[in-house]
């Protein structure tokens, strides 16, 4: 039976919550025989491999179980990629789940796509706290749905791809052979821009699909876990970089030139990517020394690798500008601010940081509140 959707679980040691997880795919029954669910093990000590199993044997037409060495989330996602058999392929970490109604209503729209299947599908997604259980709606906004759009004419300073709102049409991955670092945290941003340069047509749904649970310590976008695998974060940098922006590339792929608004979104995504990997090294690593030696070295590299990208940092982020002044000598820093400035210079820049995290939620929560009154209010007009 022809399957319409291919959905990646990747889990390693996921026993408290792969149950929810799985059971949230389970609970779209109306269409369950057009979804591969494909749960890879990846070399989890736990209960993991056994959960699984239950529903490989209920659901044998739709659960299959992979197991395998410990990889790493890439290893988890390339697996997938290669064994999928499914129209389109999307990723569900093990610690997160989906809207069964949503997702049936994405699995019937992929059915109903005939010659015009586009390349990338984006749904909403949801922030769930752990710890309150409130869920924060993050929309793709200024689109029309249901409607295929060339990416030249996506409004690309409003959007964002994020691995929980995208499904990628698997013949494309499959065709360009995309391969995820292995033994990487933060591969997924790869996952997310790398195949970018092939994605010709974008549909959006207006469905929430998507749970992604935060506030887990143990994540690893929390800042003191980023930190402490600066190592992966500095790969997986180096590795869009060179394939997106580097000079010598000129965003040069086996698909054609990356140019016009995807260029843009690309790069404004790279940017936002640079701002935190920046401020890993110069703001929240307590040993500042180090910090600051890393950023120098990674510096170094992005001007020698993509000029106009080091340029435009430069004119983006003021500490950054700073170091770069006095060639990222802390005491050369010191001596011109002073080593008191110095320290609220820190704090200040470190206040920003999150303010902007905040502010950032705060005014997606504004635009989502304002869409959902103006609806409302249309809806009261014409009811």
């Amino acid at each position: 039976m022809e399957k319409w959707l291919t959905i990646t679980v990747a889990a390693y040691n996921a026993q408290k919550y792969l149950y929810r997880c799985l059971h949230s795919v389970a609970g779209c029954a109306s269409y369950l025989d057009k979804i591969e669910v494909l749960v890879i093990n990846d070399g989890s000590t736990d209960r993991t491999g056994e959960i699984a199993q239950q529903f490989a044997e209920k659901y044998p037409l739709s659960f299959f179980v992979i197991h395998k060495e410990n990889g790493g989330h890439g290893s988890a996602i390339n697996r997938g990629m290669r064994k999928a058999h499914g129209r389109y392929f999307l990723v569900l970490d093990a610690d997160d789940w989906l809207d069964s109604e949503a997702l049936a209503e994405l699995v019937k729209t992929i059915g109903s796509m005939k010659d015009t299947a586009p390349d990338l599908i984006s749904c909403h997604y949801s922030r769930v706290d752990m710890e309150t259980g409130s869920s924060t709606p993050i929309r793709q906004e200024h689109v029309a749905y249901r409607k295929v759009y060339p990416f030249d004419e996506l409004p690309v300073t409003d959007i964002y791809f994020a691995l929980a709102c995208i499904c990628y049409r698997t013949k494309l991955l499959q065709s360009m052979d995309l391969t995820i670092q292995e033994h990487t945290f933060y591969a997924d941003v790869e996952y997310m821009l790398l195949p970018m340069p092939y994605v010709q047509t974008v549909y959006f749904l207006d469905l929430y699909l998507y749970k992604y649970f935060v506030g887990n310590t143990q994540q690893s976008v929390y800042l003191p876990t980023m930190v402490k695998r600066y190592a992966h974060h500095n790969r997986v940098m180096h590795r869009v970089i060179d394939t997106l922006a580097a000079d010598t590339a000129a965003g040069q792929t086996a698909n054609g030139t990356l140019s016009g608004r995807k260029k843009a979104y690309v790069w404004q995504i790279l940017e936002k990517l640079l701002y935190t990997h920046y401020a890993i090294c110069l703001i929240y690593d307590p040993n500042h020394a180090r910090g600051v030696k890393r950023a120098k070295a990674f510096d170094t590299y992005l001007k020698r690798t993509s000029a106009a990208l080091y340029q435009r940092m430069n004119e983006a982020v003021p500490f950054l500008r700073i170091y770069r002044t006095y060639d990222f000598s802390v005491s050369k820093v010191q001596k011109a601010y002073g080593y008191r400035m110095y320290l609220k210079l820190l704090d200040g820049v470190r206040l920003m940081y999150r303010k902007a995290c905040r502010l950032s939620v705060f005014w997606k929560q504004r635009r989502t509140d304002a869409q959902k009154s103006t609806k409302k209010q249309e809806a009261e007009k014409h009811g």
